[in-house]
């Protein structure tokens, strides 16, 4: 997972940084960091970075990777259960993890903890495959199927990748109207790379 997960290139965290108006010193908490792949991007750009990480094992990895960043503190707790005290945040930031915050208080608990006038920004890069993809996609599928998975590049067009966020986002009836960006980005493996992502 640290060595072989993508995450997003580095004009998105650019991006994150404009629309949710951070500059060096806002406050953030970031919710699933895993091993801090993103968190690396936000603590470089100077923002202080409390990340809340479920799993203990992920949460020693991010430690260790983000050790170099005072700004950062990596807590081991889930989103659900962390009390944030009486701390607010500027910013609420999630990449590839607010889908698996539990959905009757994911919004409400982002809201609660968000300064008046913060952001709640969730990031997902899911796989796509358009059609310039590399005929490769097309040609792994036994490789895919022998680790229990299914990936079915016709389904996997950029353009039939769903929002179901923005719709959640209008329900919970604690954030103004979202606004979504979307773009394409490559990815290039090395068969090893590949190997260890499957």
């Amino acid at each position: 997972y640290d060595r072989s997960r993508p995450v997003a290139p580095d004009d998105v965290f650019d991006e994150v940084m404009q629309r949710a108006s951070l500059s060096a010193g806002s406050t953030v908490v970031e919710i699933g960091p895993g091993t801090g792949q993103a968190t690396r991007h936000l603590a470089a750009r100077g923002l202080q970075v409390v990340a809340v990480e479920l799993g203990p094992h992920l949460a020693e990895r991010a430690r260790a990777n983000l050790a170099a960043f005072p700004n950062v503190s990596v807590v081991t707790a889930s989103f659900e259960s962390w009390d944030p005290g009486t701390a607010c945040f500027d910013t609420v930031f999630a990449c590839n993890s607010f889908h698996w915050i539990d959905r009757d208080i994911r919004f409400v608990k982002a809201a609660t903890v968000l300064r008046p006038g913060g952001h709640l920004v969730v990031l997902a890069t899911p796989w796509v495959v358009p059609e310039t993809a590399d005929r490769f996609w097309w040609e792994v599928q036994d490789d895919w199927a022998a680790v229990g998975a299914r990936f079915d590049p016709s389904t996997m067009h950029p353009d039939l990748i769903r929002d179901d966020l923005a719709p959640a986002v209008r329900a919970s009836g604690v954030f103004d109207e979202p606004t979504t960006t979307r773009r394409t980005f490559e990815v290039t493996f090395t068969a090893e790379g590949y190997a260890t992502n499957l």
